[in-house]
């Protein structure tokens, strides 16, 4: 009996060591110090919810809400970078109303309440600051960030319809 406990062991302590967590791996690591940066610097938080496999911002109760410092932390990298960053937002921006969309219509409201009334605002607020940074200050790149819209758009529906295997809602 002692033998067959050690084996057992044995084979789940080297069967367990194999084991991989999923991380998600949205964000770089660059962009997610970006994120890092500029939801601290406003009062908002980010985090990521693996049921729904969504990463997204929050904001903070209690904490004021200013954007001192929101503009200086995105002047500090390089174009390439916020490019690709501005372009991520956007897609999680979407990602989020159509998983708000989907919710209304599959009327999964505890679902729904959540994306509606905490993700979907807070989302749309970062999105408005990042937005806003980009016409005043990179307003060179801004019309490209633009072009890309549509295309952002699609690929955020098509992840979610190939995931669920979600046909026909938009």
């Amino acid at each position: 009996m002692k033998k067959i406990c050690l084996l057992l062991i044995s084979v789940l302590i080297f069967s367990c060591s194999g084991f991989q967590f999923k991380q998600k791996t949205f964000f770089t690591r660059t962009e997610n110090e970006i994120l890092e940066k500029t939801t601290k610097e406003i009062g908002f938080r980010k985090g990521y919810n693996s049921k729904i496999d969504i990463n997204y911002v929050f904001i903070l109760s209690g904490e004021k809400q200013q954007n001192k410092n929101f503009n200086s932390i995105l002047k500090e990298y390089d174009d390439k970078t916020l490019f690709a960053y501005y372009l991520k937002i956007y897609q999680l921006f979407e990602m989020t109303n159509y998983l708000t969309d989907h919710y209304k219509k599959t009327k999964s409201w505890k679902n729904y309440n959540m994306m509606r009334l905490e993700l979907q605002p807070a989302m749309l607020m970062y999105y408005e600051l990042l937005d806003a940074y980009y016409k005043s200050n990179r307003t060179a790149i801004y019309n490209d960030l633009q072009l890309q819209k549509p295309d952002i758009i699609i690929t955020s529906i098509l992840y979610y319809q190939e995931k669920n295997n979600i046909v026909g809602e938009y």
